[in-house]
């Protein structure tokens, strides 16, 4: 069950100037953070952050357990924290409407392409279709951001 106090104190963390953003990893040397990471730090600050755990991926066991999410969860929100044009105070929207609003995955699959889809040109997609279920979501998302990194490398 999802765990919306903890959430929420994310998504104000997420929304606040204390951490700067990063990529691939929970947390890196010079104290930036991955959205994930930052679930770690508000959690539990002083129990996560071994230097195996801080390289990681994805929350440790005991972090996302208490938030109430599976490997969906973070995989998606890994892939557009890593992925994307994505800040926190988007990250933070999009946990929102997820896991505190409790919109759909079709939902926040609009709302994922549409945001993206401002930066990026429509016939820079493949034919994709807005998904029914948590699967396909996670492999639209991946896709959907796929495409946005390689139009940002592209226009470099």
């Amino acid at each position: 069950m999802i765990n919306t106090q903890l959430i929420k104190s994310w998504v104000a963390a997420l929304r606040s100037d204390k951490y700067k953003q990063t990529t691939g990893q929970l947390r890196r040397e010079d104290n930036r953070f991955c959205c994930l990471g930052v679930a770690c730090d508000v959690i539990d600050p002083t129990g996560w952050g071994t230097r195996v755990d801080a390289t990681a991926s994805y929350m440790p066991y005991n972090i996302y357990t208490k938030l109430g999410f599976g490997y969906h969860d973070q995989v998606f929100l890994s892939q557009i924290n890593d992925l994307t044009i994505f800040s926190f105070k988007d990250i933070a929207d999009i946990i929102e409407h997820k896991y505190i609003l409790g919109h759909s995955f079709k939902q926040m699959s609009r709302m994922l392409f549409n945001s993206i889809s401002r930066h990026v040109p429509e016939n820079w997609f493949p034919n994709i279709e807005i998904p029914e279920s948590n699967t396909d979501f996670i492999n639209f998302s991946i896709i959907v951001c796929s495409c946005d990194q390689e139009w940002r490398e592209q226009k470099k």
